[in-house]
C-alpha cells in the first residue's frame, strides 16, 4: 500500500531566497546530526525531534531533496536511541537506510523524486582515479592500523572465527553492505540534496565529507582521526569520484575495497 501525499512543489521552483533558507535548513540537519556522538541518549531525542520538525517544514515548502535528507537523518538518530542494534551490527547504518527505502518506497512523491540512484559513467580517467583511491586508503588504513593497534574486539564479536573461509566471506560481506550503505547515505541522499541548490561542486563535496567524516567519530578509525582520515578519504576522494562519475557505482566499488582492508586488517594483521 503506498500513498500519494502531496509535497507541495518541486525545488527548481524556489526564489532566490527560498534556496537560502533550504540550504541553511539541510545545513542544520547536517549539523543535528554531526554532533550526535557528543550528546547523551536524553538530547539525542530532542535532536531527532528537531530533525523531524525540518523535515516537515520541509515538505511543506516543497522541498523534496530537503526532505529526503532531514528524513534519513532522523532516521538514523532514532536508530542511535536503541543501543541493541549494536549488539547485532557493527553500525545503526544499515537499519536506517533500510528504515528510509521503506518509506521512500511507500510514499509517491519521495519515491519519484530519487533521482540520485544512478551508477554513472566510467572513463580512463575515473579509473586511475578508482586505482589511486584505493592505492591511498589502503595505504592510510594499514599505517593508522599498525602504529595504533587498535582495539577491535567489538566488530571480531560480531563476525565467525571458525575458518579462514568464513572469515573472509564475512569480510566480503561486512564490505560490501558497508560500503552500499555509506554511499547511499552520503553519496547519494547527502550529496545530491546539497548539489541541487549549490552550483560549486568542491563546496557540496566538503559538505557531504564533513558530514561522512563525523559520522566516523564512533567508527573504525575512531575519534578525530577517525573523523580526519574519513573525511579526506570517504569524504574528499570519495566525493571527487562522485563527481567525476555523476553517480554512486565506482563510489562504492573503492569503498568495498576500503573496507576490506579494515576486516583483513581486523583479522589477520
Amino acid at each position: 500500500m503506498t500513498t500519494d501525499a502531496a509535497i507541495p512543489s518541486d525545488d527548481s521552483t524556489q526564489s532566490t531566497d527560498s534556496r537560502a533558507i533550504r540550504i541553511a535548513v539541510m545545513l542544520l540537519v547536517v549539523g543535528l546530526h554531526a554532533v550526535r556522538p557528543f550528546v547523551s541518549q536524553g538530547v539525542n531525542t530532542v535532536l531527532v525531534g528537531s530533525t523531524l520538525l525540518i523535515t516537515l517544514y520541509s515538505a511543506l515548502r516543497g522541498w523534496k531533496n530537503a526532505v529526503h535528507l532531514g528524513l534519513l537523518y532522523a532516521i538514523i538518530g532514532i536508530s542511535w536511541l536503541f543501543p541493541v542494534v549494536l549488539d547485532v551490527l557493527w553500525s545503526p547504518y544499515p537499519p536506517a537506510l533500510a528504515v528510509y527505502l521503506l518509506v521512500v518506497l511507500l510514499i509517491k512523491p519521495l519515491r519519484q523524486s530519487v533521482d540520485w540512484l544512478r551508477p554513472g559513467y566510467l572513463t580512463q580517467n575515473v579509473i586511475w582515479w578508482i586505482i589511486a583511491v584505493i592505492a591511498v586508503s589502503t595505504a592510510g588504513l594499514v599505517t593508522w592500523y599498525l602504529f595504533s593497534r587498535p582495539d577491535v574486539d567489538a566488530i571480531v564479536r560480531l563476525l565467525p572465527r571458525s575458518n579462514v573461509v568464513m572469515i573472509v566471506a564475512a569480510v566480503l560481506g561486512f564490505a560490501i553492505v558497508n560500503a552500499v550503505v555509506e554511499e547511499f547515505i552520503f553519496d547519494g541522499v547527502c550529496y545530491h540534496a546539497f548539489e541541487t541548490v549549490i552550483a560549486i561542486p568542491l563546496v557540496v563535496i566538503l559538505l557531504q565529507a564533513v558530514s561522512y567524516g563525523m559520522a566516523h567519530y564512533t567508527g573504525i578509525p575512531r575519534g578525530w582521526l577517525g573523523v580526519a582520515m574519513a573525511v579526506a578519504y570517504g569524504g574528499l576522494m570519495l566525493g571527487y569520484l562522485r563527481y567525476r562519475t555523476g553517480g554512486i557505482l565506482y563510489p562504492i566499488i573503492a569503498h568495498i575495497c576500503a573496507d576490506i582492508t579494515i576486516g583483513l586488517l581486523v583479522f589477520f594483521a
